[in-house]
Parts: C-alpha cells; structure tokens; sequence
C-alpha cells in the first residue's frame, strides 16, 4: 500500500 501511495505522490510531484 505505501508503494502505491509513494508512486501517486511521486506523480504529483512531476506535475507540479
């Protein structure tokens, strides 16, 4: 589950 909720983060990340 917290890979999962890492890799969204990471997403977020790359658009902001």
């Amino acid at each position: 589950m917290n890979s999962i909720v890492a890799a969204l983060l990471k997403n977020f990340e790359d658009l902001f």
